[in-house]
């Protein structure tokens, strides 16, 4: 049964905490600039894209998600360009896997070029808002996720969804992009997708969310 409760405690939510607003134009700076230098790879959907602690990925095309080894959590999901190893991290390729979602291309620079470009070019600003942005959706991601319960974790990636782009959002299956995040089961969530539609809460359509209302705060 659905029911949605009013508390006297104000609780910080999706809708007032929305996703941090990604950096366009420095990131744009970043990988126009490193298009000098580097390997050009071509991976195919489902490949999985080789993390070196010496190289920086710069993923010009396509779509990726990073998982956790140990229990396949998909930690990210991206369809944009990106720039990935910017921090070093020499423990990364032990502990999460990249892989490509759709055909990607992505640009092998090695740290020490990427290092004299970003001198040479003095893109030490746009870096720096790059690299804030990324512990920004870090923090963001901690407070919604870590330690809810499970329609909470549901409730938020619904909405998480909701905001991508229409047609982004219909080529993701809503029950696997929330199992993905959240390693549910299918059936728990195939069953709160089912009481939301009865409740007129969200309209999906062949497993792809087409629109929600405002969502119950409380399963």
């Amino acid at each position: 049964m659905l029911i949605v409760t009013l508390s006297l405690v104000r609780v910080i939510s999706m809708e007032t905490y929305p996703l941090p607003e990604r950096p366009e134009e420095a990131i744009n700076q970043l990988i126009d600039a490193l298009k000098i230098s580097g390997e050009l790879r071509r991976f195919a959907s489902g490949a999985h894209i080789p993390v070196q602690p010496d190289h920086i990925i710069v993923i010009e095309q396509g779509a990726l998600s990073m998982h956790r080894m140990m229990d396949g959590l998909m930690m990210i999901e991206s369809t944009r360009p990106q720039l990935l190893g910017i921090t070093y991290n020499n423990q990364f390729s032990h502990h999460f896997t990249i892989k490509a979602e759709s055909v990607c291309e992505a640009r092998m620079v090695p740290r020490s070029d990427f290092e004299a470009i970003i001198e040479t070019r003095q893109l030490w600003r746009e870096l720096l808002l790059v690299v804030s942005w990324y512990y920004d959706v870090l923090y963001w991601k901690s407070y919604h996720y870590l330690g809810r319960q499970s329609y909470t974790l549901i409730r938020n990636c619904l909405i998480e969804l909701a905001a991508k782009d229409e047609q982004e959002r219909d080529q993701i299956n809503a029950c696997d992009f929330i199992r993905g995040k959240t390693n549910l089961s299918q059936s728990y969530i195939l069953k709160v997708f089912s009481d939301l539609r009865k409740g007129d809460y969200i309209d999906i359509s062949r497993g792809r969310l087409k629109s929600i209302n405002k969502l119950p705060d409380r399963y």
